[in-house]
């Protein structure tokens, strides 16, 4: 199946980008394979009810292959954005691995990392003085000596160089690193 989802995805993007019918020399162009390949798998696909295909004219997703093609990008998407804005990899390198995931993993995996990408939740370190919240996720399990525990509520209250300074509701302030706040994930208030 994620032959045929690269295939829909470039389809998708010819039509959207482009402006235009998918044909034969251009999907081989952007697949690097040989446009024999192409008219083989693009048969099947049409078989299969994603595509319209003509011989010598091209391709143009169906209902079907257009909705499979909307659920790829937006897989593609969540996991690029979860990538470069919460785990600081590259943009290059999570474009790559995103190709990857967006087939494997199941569509309800998805709609969590998604629903952590609009919430309300940001890295410790990217927040901003005065902020509050409730900590929601750790990466470093080490943190929690520190008094960093899912559930317990803080106040950032001073930004620093190389460090920030929480508080907490009893009062108790500590110095974190910010190497260390960005392992540390925050549901802000309000």
């Amino acid at each position: 199946m994620e032959r045929v989802e690269e295939y829909i995805e470039t389809i998708y993007d010819i039509q959207r980008k482009e402006n235009r019918i998918a044909k034969t020399n251009r999907i081989a162009e952007i697949l690097g394979v040989r446009p024999a390949s192409v008219t083989e798998m693009l048969i099947k696909m049409a078989k299969e009810g994603y595509i319209d295909y003509q011989p010598y004219r091209g391709a143009v997703l169906t209902d079907k292959g257009m909705k499979l093609a909307e659920r790829i990008k937006r897989s593609h998407n969540i996991f690029e954005r979860f990538l470069t804005e919460f785990l600081n990899v590259p943009k290059d390198v999570a474009h790559e691995l995103s190709c990857k995931i967006e087939h494997y993993l199941p569509e309800s995996i998805e709609d969590r990392i998604e629903e952590f990408l609009t919430g309300n939740i940001t890295l410790l370190s990217k927040m901003n003085e005065g902020n509050s919240g409730r900590i929601v996720a750790l990466f470093n399990p080490e943190v929690q000596d520190m008094g960093l525990v899912i559930g317990r509520n803080l106040i950032l209250e001073k930004k620093k160089k190389n460090s920030i300074m929480v508080s907490f509701e009893n009062d108790e302030k500590i110095e974190i690193e910010k190497r260390i706040a960005k392992t540390v994930f925050v549901e802000r208030d309000g």
